[in-house]
């Protein structure tokens, strides 16, 4: 059974896709993540209980897990055919997210750190045959950005590491991120006040297909909730 990584795996996207993987019982599943002892890292634990209960095996946890250190990441995709692979600029504590803004101090620098100790990591692995990369559709990007202030430099620097790495040589598949922005998603795991706070604007639900037309021009994604993705 093919083993899949699954980097920062305490995130709400990436947890969201380890729950899935791990449901079809056709995979191994490796989530990696940094932090023990928060809530996000519980999840992931309630989660391997309830897994080992009903298919032992099909999920192992690995914490500690630095994206900035090649060494790290090579020992964590060892003997994988895949990786789902995140990168995000957040450089604060686990849950505390405080340098998603317009081109935080470092952040360029902390992505393309990121990039290349998993580029040395894939190099080292030749087990690896597919990379999965998150990504916001091209023509919604395009479309935001003609209509509003210049997207967030994160949001771009995500395209461009998909082609970074497609550059060196790696087989990239960019996954659009619908699940959480386009509000398509199954569940809200984030609908909770200790995890979003009790404000208005915390209120607003995540439930499937409750925007019609998403494909159209003029649809808007709702960046207020960027906060929600973290580690």
């Amino acid at each position: 059974m093919p083993i899949i990584a699954v980097t920062c795996a305490t995130g709400w996207e990436c947890y969201a896709i380890v729950e899935e993987l791990v449901t079809t019982r056709r995979f191994r599943v490796r989530a990696l993540y940094r932090t023990l002892g928060t809530q996000a890292a519980a999840r992931l634990e309630a989660l391997l209980k309830k897994t080992e209960a009903e298919a032992p095996g099909i999920l192992t946890l690995q914490s500690g897990v630095d994206m900035n250190s090649a060494e790290t990441l090579t020992r964590s995709f060892a003997g994988c055919s895949g990786v789902v692979l995140y990168n995000t600029a957040n450089t604060s504590q686990a849950g505390k997210i405080t340098n998603h803004g317009n081109d935080p101090v470092g952040g360029r620098p902390v992505v393309m750190r990121q990039a290349q100790a998993a580029l040395s990591a894939l190099r080292a692995n030749p087990s690896v045959k597919q990379v999965i990369t998150l990504i916001f559709p091209t023509d919604k990007v395009t479309g935001i950005a003609d209509q509003a202030p210049p997207i967030p430099w994160w949001i771009d620097q995500k395209l461009r590491l998909s082609d970074f790495l497609r550059g060196q040589g790696v087989n990239v598949t960019c996954i659009y991120r619908p699940a959480y922005y386009y509000a398509m998603h199954r569940v809200d795991y984030t609908a909770h006040a200790h995890f979003r706070g009790s404000g208005a604007l915390s209120r607003n639900m995540i439930t499937e297909n409750n925007i019609p037309g998403i494909t159209d021009p003029d649809f808007l994604v709702n960046w207020v909730d960027v906060r929600d993705i973290g580690k």
